[in-house]
C-alpha cells in the first residue's frame, strides 16, 4: 500500500473514531436533556413489562417532577414495601394537595400498585431502551467486568496514541522490471 493511501486510511480511521465519539456524546446529551446528573441506567430484572421491556434490557431513566408524568408513561420508582426499584407503566395520577397518588402496573401483570410522591420529589421517566444491554451493565458491576473495561480503555488509549504519533512511511519507489543498472 502506498504512503498516500496509508495516510488516507489513517485519516479515515481517525475521522470514524471521532464521528463515533461525537455521536455517542450527542446521544447522551439528547437523552439527558443536558442534565447528566439526573439520568441513570438500569437493567430490567423481571418480565413484568414484557413485551415492551424484556429481562436483560437496559433502560435509561431521566429524573423528572411528578407534575410531568402522564398516564401511559413508563416510570421507575422505589417501592418502599420491598425496598427496590420497580419500572412499570403509569395508569393514573390523582393529586391530593402537594401529593401525587400514582397507580402503576406492569404490562404483563394483572394487578397494579399504588404509591405516592410529593410534588417536589422525583420519579425516573424511562427515555431509552437498549435490548439486552442490561446484561452488559450487570457484567460491568463485577470485578472481572471492571478489569475488562479498564483493559479495553487502556487498549483504545494506546491505539489512539499510536495513530497520533505514528511516523508516516516514506514513499516506496517501484522498481522497473528489465532495466539494467
Amino acid at each position: 500500500m502506498s504512503g498516500r493511501a496509508r495516510s488516507g486510511l489513517g485519516a479515515a480511521t481517525a475521522l470514524l473514531v471521532w464521528a463515533l465519539l461525537g455521536a455517542t456524546a450527542a446521544l447522551a446529551w439528547l437523552v439527558t436533556g443536558g442534565q447528566h446528573e439526573r439520568v441513570r441506567a438500569m437493567s430490567v430484572l423481571s418480565g413484568s413489562m414484557a413485551p415492551a421491556l424484556e429481562v436483560g434490557d437496559l433502560v435509561v431513566k431521566r429524573l423528572v417532577s411528578p407534575t410531568e408524568l402522564a398516564a401511559g408513561d413508563v416510570v421507575t420508582y422505589r417501592d418502599p414495601a420491598r425496598n427496590r426499584y420497580v419500572t412499570h407503566r403509569v395508569q393514573s395520577i390523582v393529586w391530593r394537595g402537594d401529593l401525587a397518588d400514582v397507580i402503576t402496573r406492569g404490562d404483563a401483570n394483572e394487578v397494579g400498585e399504588e404509591w405516592s410522591v410529593p410534588a417536589e420529589g422525583t420519579v425516573g421517566l424511562v427515555v431509552l431502551r437498549v435490548p439486552a444491554a442490561g446484561y452488559v451493565l450487570a457484567g460491568l458491576g463485577t470485578t472481572v467486568g471492571q478489569l475488562v473495561l479498564g483493559a479495553v480503555a487502556l487498549g483504545l488509549a494506546g491505539w489512539a496514541i499510536e495513530l497520533i504519533w505514528r511516523r508516516p512511511e516514506p514513499p516506496r519507489v517501484p522498481e522497473v522490471a528489465g532495466r539494467a543498472r
